[in-house]
């Protein structure tokens, strides 16, 4: 089992009785969000999240949510989510 899957399995236990709708789409979107998350970072290299993260997080809520369908504080969770995953795999 991958990395981002035991982290999202992880995730969707905590989330899947108090936030059911959340657990399902970080289940459904978490390998997506670090896909997009790797190609936004590509343009900052050396640089701290906190100087692109609002480019991480346009980035991804265009890619995701571009029916508008979820809250924005869950493609933030997806951008947090991605990022530690990346840090995990030591890109």
């Amino acid at each position: 089992m991958s990395i981002i899957s035991k982290i999202g399995n992880w995730l969707a236990g905590i989330f899947s009785k108090t936030r059911p709708g959340l657990a399902q789409f970080i289940h459904e979107h978490e390998a997506q969000a670090v896909t997009i998350l790797e190609t936004t970072a590509l343009g900052f290299v050396g640089k701290p999240m906190n100087e692109w993260r609002n480019v991480a997080f346009a980035d991804m809520s265009s890619a995701i949510n571009s029916a508008k369908q979820h809250p924005d504080t869950w493609i933030s969770i997806l951008v947090d989510l991605a990022h530690d995953v990346i840090k995990a795999q030591g890109a």
